[in-house]
C-alpha cells in the first residue's frame, strides 16, 4: 500500500517537473536561436581624424544603419593611424583603415580594398621629359605633400636609379598642383591620389587647360617591376582618355604604379560575420557613389590567405562564392529544436499514458482491497469480526467516493467497483445473520 502511494506522487511530481524542464529547453534553444541568427551586430572601426577617408567611412557606417543591416560599423575616430593599429591589436575595435605602403597590424587581415591611390606623374610639354628617368634636377611638386607620399616617390624614382635629392623637390595640398604648374614653380607634378576621386579629376583637368604650360601624362613603364619587387605597390592601368578634358588625357594608354587603401579586419573575427560585412559594403556601393564617387573604388583585393597582406577568411569566401547559405549556417539548431520539441511530445506523452495507467492502477488497487474486505466479511465469527468487516468496507465506499469525484473511472470500471462492493456488502449481511 505505501509503495503505491509513493508511485501515486512521483507520478503527481513528474507533470509540473516535466513541465518545466520542457519550457526551460524551448527557451534555452529560443535564445541561443536568437543569438546567433537575430542579434545586431556593431561592428567598430578606427579610423584617424585625419585621414581623408572619413568621410566614406561614415556615409558606409550611416548607410548600413539606415538599411538595418547585420552586421553594421560604428565609427572609432582616433588621434592617428598608431591609435588606429593599437585599438584593433588590442582587441577594441574589430576594423582599422590603412594603406598597402604601411606596415599591418598584428593578426590583421583584408576585407576589402576602399580605393587604389595612382602615382600621376604629369610633366610640361617642350623640355624632354618624356620618362621618370628625366626627373633629375627637375622642379617638382608633389601633392599631397607628406611623409607617407614622399616613401611612395622614393620607392618609384629607385626604379629609375634616382633618389629625392635628385630632384628639386616641393609639394603641397592637391588643390595646389595645377596653380603652381601653371605659375611654372613647377616643370612636373606628381600627384599620388585615388582615381575616382572628383578633386584627382578635377586637377588632372586644371592641369591639361591648353595654355602656355600644355602638359602630359607620363608613363611609368617601370611600375610592373616595382609592383613584383615590392607588394605594397600596385601596377595600375590608365586608357587613353581617362581624363573628360579639351586635350585627350593620357594621349594613349599607359601604366603607374600606385598603393591601396584597404580595410583591415582582425584575422579572428568570426567569419560569418566577415562575409556578411563585406557582402555589405558592396551593397552599399551604389548608394552612396551619388554623394560620394570614391565609393566606386570599393573593390574585391588581390591575393589569397597566403599573400602577404593575406585575405580574410570570411571575405575571402565571400567573394569564392563559397560562404554559408542561412540553412547552412543554423540548419543545425533547425534540427536540434526539432528533435527537442519532439522530445518534449514524447515526453509529454509518455507523462499523459503514466497518468492514464495511475488511474486504472487506482481503480485496480479498491477493487483488490474490496475483494480482501469480502473475504474478511465471509470468514467473519465474533460479531468484533463483523464489526470490523462492515468498518473496512464503509472505509472503501467513502474511497470510491473520493476515486470517482477526483478520477473519474470508465464506466467499464465503476461498475466493477460498485459489484465488488456490493459482494463485499453481502458476504456482511449473511455473516451477521448467521
Amino acid at each position: 500500500m505505501r509503495a503505491r502511494k509513493l508511485s501515486s506522487v512521483s507520478g503527481a511530481l513528474s507533470w509540473p517537473m516535466g513541465m518545466l524542464l520542457g519550457l526551460a529547453a524551448i527557451g534555452i534553444l529560443g535564445y541561443y536561436t536568437w543569438h546567433q541568427v537575430g542579434r545586431a551586430a556593431i561592428l567598430q572601426i578606427a579610423v584617424a581624424k585625419s585621414s581623408p577617408d572619413m568621410p566614406l567611412v561614415n556615409a558606409l557606417a550611416a548607410a548600413m544603419k539606415a538599411q538595418h543591416m547585420h552586421p553594421r560599423l560604428r565609427v572609432d575616430a582616433v588621434k592617428d593611424e598608431a591609435a588606429a593599429v593599437a585599438g584593433v591589436e588590442s582587441g577594441r575595435d574589430e576594423l582599422y583603415v590603412t594603406r598597402s605602403d604601411r606596415a599591418p597590424a598584428r593578426k590583421a587581415a583584408t576585407l576589402a580594398v576602399l580605393h587604389r591611390d595612382a602615382l600621376l606623374v604629369f610633366a610640361v610639354a617642350g623640355k624632354s621629359i618624356k620618362s621618370v628617368s628625366n626627373l633629375a634636377g627637375r622642379k617638382v611638386g608633389l601633392y599631397p605633400d607628406d611623409a607617407a607620399n614622399r616613401g611612395v616617390l622614393a620607392s618609384a624614382l629607385a626604379q629609375y636609379g634616382l633618389r629625392p635629392g635628385d630632384l628639386r623637390l616641393s609639394g603641397g595640398p592637391l588643390s595646389q598642383a595645377a596653380g603652381d604648374f601653371t605659375a611654372a614653380r613647377i616643370d612636373v607634378a606628381v600627384l599620388l591620389a585615388p582615381l575616382q576621386s572628383p578633386e584627382t579629376i578635377a586637377a588632372l583637368q586644371n592641369l591639361a587647360t591648353p595654355g602656355p604650360r600644355r602638359g602630359n601624362l607620363v608613363d611609368v613603364n617601370r611600375a610592373g617591376g616595382l609592383a613584383a619587387r615590392n607588394p605594397a605597390f600596385r601596377k595600375i592601368e590608365l586608357p587613353e582618355g581617362f581624363v573628360p578634358a579639351k586635350a585627350k588625357v593620357p594621349g594613349e594608354d599607359i601604366t603607374t604604379p600606385g598603393v591601396e587603401t584597404l580595410l583591415e579586419a582582425r584575422a579572428d573575427l568570426d567569419q560569418t560575420l566577415a562575409a556578411d560585412l563585406t557582402r555589405n559594403l558592396f551593397v552599399m556601393r551604389p548608394q552612396i557613389v551619388a554623394q560620394l564617387p570614391l565609393a566606386l573604388g570599393i573593390d574585391k583585393p588581390d591575393g589569397d590567405k597566403t599573400s602577404i597582406r593575406a585575405v580574410q577568411l570570411g571575405a575571402a569566401a565571400w567573394y569564392g562564392d563559397t560562404d554559408k547559405s542561412f540553412l547552412d549556417r543554423y540548419g543545425d539548431f533547425f534540427y536540434l529544436g526539432a528533435m527537442i520539441l519532439g522530445g518534449i511530445g514524447s515526453a509529454l506523452a509518455a507523462m499523459i499514458g503514466y497518468a492514464r495507467r495511475s488511474k486504472r492502477s487506482s481503480s485496480g488497487d479498491l477493487l483488490a482491497d474490496m475483494a480482501e474486505a469480502r473475504a474478511r466479511a465471509a470468514a467473519a465469527h465474533s460479531p468484533e469480526d463483523v464489526a470490523a468487516a462492515r468498518a473496512e468496507i464503509d472505509r472503501l465506499a467513502a474511497r470510491l467516493l473520493v476515486e470517482i469525484e477526483e478520477r473519474p473511472p470508465d464506466s467499464a470500471t465503476l461498475a466493477g467497483l460498485r459489484f465488488a462492493l456490493e459482494e463485499a456488502r453481502h458476504a456482511l449481511v449473511d455473516r451477521a445473520a448467521a
